[in-house]
């Protein structure tokens, strides 16, 4: 899956799918409307949670979409697995960017890709790992050690 943005928001495109990312996800122009599980456009998407959205592709690659309204969530690592990707929806709340960062210590994803600009500085330098700027990002499985970063596309610009 690509990662790219259009019109001022972040899509990921697949062979068969395009994923929109906003307050929730849209999939081929189909809102995913709340917890469960639904397979649009060959991906599987698991939502556990309010604001949580599991996706997983034909390639087996895993990203997870969170839409980071709260500082924490109640889906553990255990139960979503490995994360080649973490989509991030900040709040505007500085003061959750612990908590943030917190949730992202426990679930690890390899890469992290903020989906738009609020909070962009703070969480950088919250999370205080590498950041590399893109126009468009392929997700790949996440193989070997964790060299976890930010991966910064022209959505999360300011």
């Amino acid at each position: 899956m690509i990662l790219k943005t259009k019109d001022g928001k972040l899509i990921g495109q697949s062979k068969n799918a395009t994923v929109e990312f906003n307050d929730g996800i849209s999939v081929n122009g189909i809102s995913i409307p709340g917890p469960g599980e639904y397979e649009i456009g060959n991906l599987l998407i698991t939502v556990p949670e309010a604001d949580v959205y599991s996706i997983r592709t034909e390639s087996d690659l895993h990203i997870v979409y969170w839409n980071a309204r709260q500082d924490k969530i109640e889906t553990k690592s255990e139960s979503l697995g490995s994360i080649d990707a973490m989509v991030l929806s900040l709040g505007v709340d500085p003061k959750g960017i612990a908590g943030v960062v917190a949730v992202l210590n426990d679930l690890e994803p390899a890469k992290i890709v903020l989906a738009g600009p609020n909070l962009k500085g703070e969480f950088v330098k919250a999370e205080n790992i590498p950041s590399e700027t893109a126009t468009s990002w392929k997700v790949t499985p996440a193989v070997g050690e964790n060299d976890r970063h930010i991966i910064l596309l022209p959505c999360s610009g300011e």
